[in-house]
């Protein structure tokens, strides 16, 4: 076993030390309650919460078939590992996320969990981590734009356009953990996108804390290496776009040829 294997960025990698994190969770507690523990969602109402550990769950399953498919694609013997999947399987059931964790937990024990993680060790690894410094960066302006939504009056669309960006920068930090990188580069397309489609609000609130907070996450996020990818390879904005969109559309690395 390598004994770099924190430092490992695959599939494999990310399933194992989430999943490791579950099965030592109290087996009396639900299952909703220990995903959302182990998600880290926080805030809102308990509806969002549940909706947001069904997403973060659907996306480990991803990435759990994902880390199945380069071990079939592999070679190695699959006597070694199959079985043991189809045990995580079980486990990241969403049948009934109410039931006692130990209904599930029962499915991660010792060898199944050491199975995955000798794949994480012989997988390749897929992308890089992202610096803890830039993480950092991201987590406390994210702190700051969400203080002052909370301490401040803002006109409706504005508090709109800020919430749904923040909604969108948690994720990403949320699922990186379950994604790696390429939690960011979604991000980067729907927080770009999100602009595209509202340029009046940046037109007319473009001056607002809140938003130049909001320009510095996403200069952050542009040099995550896939998040920089899905720069080059976005269209340039469309024509006849005010100017001041186009210097916010700039936090992302796309020139916007405003007016």
């Amino acid at each position: 076993m390598s004994n770099n294997f924190k430092e490992k960025t695959n599939a494999a990698t990310r399933v194992y030390l989430i999943l490791s994190s579950a099965a030592g969770k109290n087996p009396n507690t639900s299952t909703i309650d220990v995903w959302t523990d182990v998600f880290g969602v926080e805030g809102g109402r308990q509806a969002e919460r549940n909706m947001a550990v069904t997403d973060s769950l659907n996306a480990l399953t991803r990435e759990f078939h994902s880390a199945q498919a380069k071990m079939q694609e592999s070679g190695f013997y699959g006597d070694l590992w199959n079985p043991y999947f189809s045990r995580i399987e079980k486990a990241l059931q969403m049948d009934n996320l109410s039931t006692n964790w130990n209904d599930k937990k029962k499915y991660l024990d010792e060898a199944t969990l050491l199975s995955l993680q000798w794949c994480a060790s012989v997988l390749p690894d897929d992308n890089g981590l992202v610096e803890e410094e830039l993480l950092s960066e991201i987590e406390t302006n994210l702190d700051t734009i969400k203080n002052l939504l909370h301490e401040k009056t803002f006109p409706d669309d504005l508090r709109t356009f800020i919430e749904r960006q923040v909604q969108i920068i948690e994720t990403a930090l949320r699922k990186y953990k379950i994604m790696g990188e390429r939690a960011f580069r979604d991000a980067f397309f729907e927080g770009y996108s999100e602009v595209i489609d509202h340029p009046e609000t940046i037109d007319e609130y473009g001056a607002d804390e809140t938003v130049s907070r909001l320009g510095e996450i996403w200069k952050a996020i542009k040099k995550v290496p896939t998040a920089a990818i899905a720069v080059n390879r976005t269209l340039q904005a469309g024509e006849g776009i005010s100017s001041r969109v186009a210097g916010f559309l700039e936090n992302f690395g796309v020139s916007g040829g405003g007016v």
